[in-house]
């Protein structure tokens, strides 16, 4: 997997700040297994995993990005995958790409998608919700050396959207003491603090860098339609050049811009931006709410 690219931002807000801004550009390093899933899922699906099994099973929502991932990756493994889907399979970009890759998808209620996860599927390689499992941790760990290699060595402020945790964690156990991890989950909760905390004790994962959680998810909630976040994003796309999700990756933005604004980050910091992708829910999200197109947003999953 090649280095994906670390871009500048500059803007009059940052200079004002004396901030040195970029976004590492994991989006495109693949437009459906870009971003976060696909260095989740490199160590759980390798040849030593997989050997002696005669399928993949995993489990998302019904505009998961995590299993378009999956079904590019099996798909190139020719693995056959079973996806279990939290509601109903509706009809969207997402499961017409499964369905366009042979995916045995089943769709179950909340309490039935619960415990189907505690399954033991014998025959099957399991991967978690969201991809998130200690396999994970080092396919991220490995965009921290990157960001290195592509910017020094100097102490920087690491700036992710959260979901299942799992990015978190990987990015959390490579940085070291001298730097921040800024966490920016996509759920809506009175304790994301504790919630982070128990995920990475789940993973196994203790770390060194400072972690600032933000607690504000404002707005209707997770994949709700939100047509004045939609409009920022559209604006904020035409301004950068670049497509923001309106899940993960734009709420986090738009989050982090206030709180420089509000003298929240320290002068003098480099931020890195990660930005993880994210674009098969983010063509869901559209479709789901007859949104506008987004500049710079590929138009479909091919």
């Amino acid at each position: 997997m090649l280095p994906s690219p670390l871009q500048p931002w500059d803007l009059q807000l940052f200079r004002r700040h004396d901030l040195k801004v970029w976004v590492k550009r994991d989006d495109l390093i693949h437009p459906l297994a870009g971003g976060n899933k696909i260095r989740k899922l490199a160590y759980q699906l390798s040849p030593d995993t997989l050997m002696g099994r005669a399928q993949v099973v995993t489990f998302g929502g019904p505009a998961s990005n995590h299993l378009v991932a999956a079904a590019w990756y099996c798909h190139r493994l020719g693995v056959p995958l079973r996806a279990y889907i939290r509601g109903e399979v509706v009809d969207n970009p997402c499961s017409r790409y499964l369905r366009k890759l042979c995916v045995d998808m089943i769709g179950l209620e909340r309490s039935a998608f619960k415990a189907v996860q505690s399954d033991p599927f014998p025959e099957a390689l399991v991967i978690p919700f969201g991809g998130t499992h200690p396999l994970a941790l080092p396919g991220v760990g490995e965009m921290v050396r990157e960001i290195r290699d592509q910017l020094g060595d100097d102490p920087i402020h690491l700036c992710v959207p959260a979901g299942s945790g799992g990015t978190s964690a990987g990015l959390a156990l490579a940085l070291s003491d001298r730097d921040t991890l800024r966490i920016y989950p996509a759920i809506r909760g009175v304790d994301l603090s504790g919630w982070l905390n128990e995920r990475m004790s789940e993973l196994g994962v203790s770390t060194t860098a400072r972690l600032w959680v933000d607690e504000g998810a404002a707005g209707p909630g997770f994949a709700r339609r939100d047509e004045r976040l939609w409009t920022d994003l559209c604006a904020l796309s035409r301004d950068t050049g670049i497509w923001w999700d309106p899940v993960y990756n734009g709420k986090m933005v738009l989050r982090l811009l206030r709180e420089i604004e509000q003298g929240l980050v320290p002068a003098g910091s480099h931020v890195v931006i990660l930005h993880t992708g994210g674009l098969p829910g983010a063509l869901a999200y559209r479709e789901r709410f007859n949104l506008l197109p987004m500049p710079n947003m590929p138009g479909g999953l091919e």
